[in-house]
């Protein structure tokens, strides 16, 4: 028999992982895997990570999910292709890139929104 992990367990798990974590964001042509340290992303400059608050989280049928962010830019023309979460320690737990990207940021006041979902096991 196989080791079920409960709900319970689930939202502890998950919780621990994004603890004490901020939002940033990449701007090199690369795919995440799951080898990826920090070294694998090239951060955005000229802006300010957003640090997630952990009892932000909401935690629902299997799911943590954080509120939206909004990056709002003055006039920084880059491409951004992805977010990390990048934590104290230098460890990256989890990174996204956009499935929908680059997104080409040209004028003032260009917005990236992020709503972050983490699933864990439905099993």
């Amino acid at each position: 028999m196989s080791l079920i992990v409960t709900l319970a367990g689930q939202e502890a798990a998950l919780r621990a992982l994004v603890a004490g974590a901020t939002l940033r964001l990449y701007v090199n042509d690369y795919t995440p895997s799951v080898g990826a340290t920090g070294r694998n992303f090239i951060e955005l400059t000229g802006y300010q990570p957003l640090p997630l608050t952990l009892s932000e989280w909401v935690f629902a049928a299997g799911q943590l999910v954080y509120p939206e962010q909004v990056f709002t830019f003055v006039g920084v023309m880059v491409e951004v292709y992805g977010y990390y979460l990048h934590l104290a320690s230098g460890a990256v737990p989890l990174a996204e890139r956009f499935i929908d990207g680059p997104y080409r940021i040209r004028n003032v006041g260009d917005e990236i929104r992020i709503v972050l979902t983490v699933e864990g096991s439905a099993r």
